[in-house]
Parts: C-alpha cells; sequence; structure tokens
C-alpha cells in the first residue's frame, strides 16, 4: 500500500519528465512524465529516500529487482491503483493491448509483476501529493513509420515529451515547475514550447548551455542535460520509463529465446544488438524488418 500525506494550500505543482531507450536498436522507446503537489524541495527530496534516482544508477542488468523497489510503489502512488500484471504497468504508461502487434509483444496480460523484487516497500510521503501520470511507448514499427514520413529519432522523442506536457500541464497559466532532462543536443526549445503551449508567451529567462530556463506563462520550463541526476522527478520519470522499457524486453526475450534455445537474451543497445541480429540470421531479421529493429537515418541519393 501506498500513502501521501495532503500538502498544504500553497503548494507547487512541479513536474519531471525523462525518457528511456533513446538509443537502442532493438525494443521501445519510452517517454514519461510524472507531476505532484509538493511543499517544499525537502519534501520532494524525501523520493530519494524511496530509492528514486536516475534509472541507470537504480537498474542492474540481469536483475529487475532494485529497479522494482522504486517503479512498482511510484506507480500505484501516482496512479492510486497497484498492478498486478505487466498489462498493468503499461496501460498505466498509455499503452493497450491493440497496440501491441508484433508477436512478442503478446502475454503481458499473464506476466505477473514483481517478477524478481520479493516485496515492495510501500511509500509515505508527508508534504507530498500525486498529481498524475503519462507516457508514450514508441515501437520499432512507429519510429520507421516515422523515418519514412521524414521524422527523425529526435523529432518523434519531441512529441512524444509535447504530447504528455500538454495532458498533464494543459494550461501554462496555471503556474507549474516543469523539469525536463535534455533532449538530444537541441539549445532552441521556444518554437517547441510555443507549439505545446499555442499563444501562451514564451520567454527564455537563462540561456546556459546545460541548462535553459524558460518562462511560459505563468510556468517555468527547465530543460537540463543530466537533469534525471539532479532533480527527483525527472529520476522518478526516468525509473517508470526505465521499466515499462525492461517489461517490452523481457517480452521480447521470452519470444524469441523459447524458439532459439541457443540465443542469449539481448538489451537490445550497440554492439549485443548487433550480435543478437547476426544470431538470428539475416533471413529473420529481414522478415520482421520494420517490426523488429529500428533502422538508421535515411541517405540521400
Amino acid at each position: 500500500m501506498t500513502s501521501s500525506c495532503p500538502p498544504s494550500p500553497s503548494a507547487e505543482r512541479q513536474l519531471g519528465v525523462d525518457e528511456a531507450g533513446y538509443g537502442p536498436l532493438l525494443g521501445p522507446l519510452v517517454v514519461c512524465a510524472v507531476a505532484v503537489a509538493a511543499d517544499d524541495e525537502a519534501a520532494l527530496a524525501a523520493l530519494a529516500g524511496c530509492g528514486v534516482a536516475d534509472s541507470k544508477a537504480v537498474h542492474r542488468p540481469g536483475d529487475l529487482a532494485p529497479l522494482e523497489r522504486v517503479a512498482l510503489p511510484a506507480l500505484a502512488w501516482l496512479s492510486g491503483f497497484q498492478p498486478d500484471t505487466a498489462a498493468d504497468v503499461l496501460a498505466l504508461c498509455g499503452e493497450s493491448a491493440d497496440q501491441r502487434s508484433a508477436p512478442w509483444q503478446q502475454g503481458a496480460e499473464q506476466l505477473r509483476v514483481p517478477l524478481a523484487a520479493r516485496a515492495l516497500p510501500s511509500w509515505r510521503l508527508p508534504g507530498l501529493s500525486p498529481a498524475g501520470l503519462r507516457a508514450r511507448i514508441l515501437h520499432p514499427r512507429a519510429l520507421n513509420e516515422a523515418r519514412a514520413a521524414g521524422r527523425n529519432r529526435a523529432a518523434c522523442l519531441l512529441a512524444a515529451v509535447g504530447a504528455v506536457l500538454g495532458e498533464l500541464a494543459p494550461d501554462p497559466r496555471r503556474p507549474t515547475r516543469i523539469v525536463i532532462d535534455r533532449l538530444g543536443g537541441r539549445l532552441d526549445y521556444g518554437p517547441w514550447l510555443s507549439g505545446i503551449w499555442p499563444g501562451a508567451a514564451v520567454q527564455l529567462v537563462d540561456a546556459a548551455r546545460a541548462a535553459r530556463r524558460y518562462r511560459v506563462a505563468a510556468s517555468e520550463v527547465l530543460i537540463a542535460v543530466g537533469a534525471d541526476r539532479r532533480w527527483p522527478l525527472p529520476a522518478l520519470a526516468s525509473c517508470i520509463a526505465k521499466y515499462a522499457r525492461e517489461l517490452h524486453m523481457h517480452l521480447f526475450n521470452r519470444w524469441w529465446c523459447a524458439r532459439h534455445r541457443w540465443l542469449a537474451p539481448t538489451a537490445g543497445y550497440g554492439a549485443d544488438a548487433r550480435r543478437w541480429l547476426y544470431q538470428i540470421g539475416e533471413g529473420q531479421a529481414a522478415a520482421w524488418r520494420d517490426e523488429l529493429v529500428r533502422l538508421g537515418p535515411r541517405r540521400g541519393p
């Protein structure tokens, strides 16, 4: 069970946004945004006592337990619903069963969670109240279709972040502090913010290269390098996004390894993804091409 002590009437509304899986060849890209009402920074800092940190520091490859002990209580606290299956987790992240079209994406309804953690902690967070969760899960097919239409992965990421922000903070006149882990190497986010909130005045307040700060109507938007290492809400978003991706990779490896007993699981990144593709063979990789592998940048003639 999770609980929260209601914040004071003057509590500040805050959002954190991060992604997991931007760079791999295999598996989904997941974008997550979380919102809370917080009395002060000390109330937010209490998330660290629940184990919240950048997902790269929390997750141990081959052992989902540390990540589950953060992501599952967080999902229950944010939504008021305790996920029992992978399908429950993915539904909280905005994905329905009919969006899982590939055969290795099936079985989420029967996959019970936690997979590895023996016990889940209970969250009690004085001065902090959940205010929402939104996410987007982008599989290789969606990314490849966007690529074919002339939109690269960075554009897909920006669109997904914009979508979750528009849902969690639809009116920037309501004071909200938003912290986003920087989206690739982009520096100018003014036009993008204007597209999320048309008609709202967007002002660049701080043009530091590593952390751009904007005022959008009554709200503040900070887009910073390493935000998931420095602020608790992007860190929390990163843990939930990473867990959703890891559940999909568990389904992925379970399906493929059941068909090829000699095939070692993959996390979907870099050299190991290329090893995995080599092992399944060119024929199968080609047969599932758009559904399986994120294609590279389009090249000119």
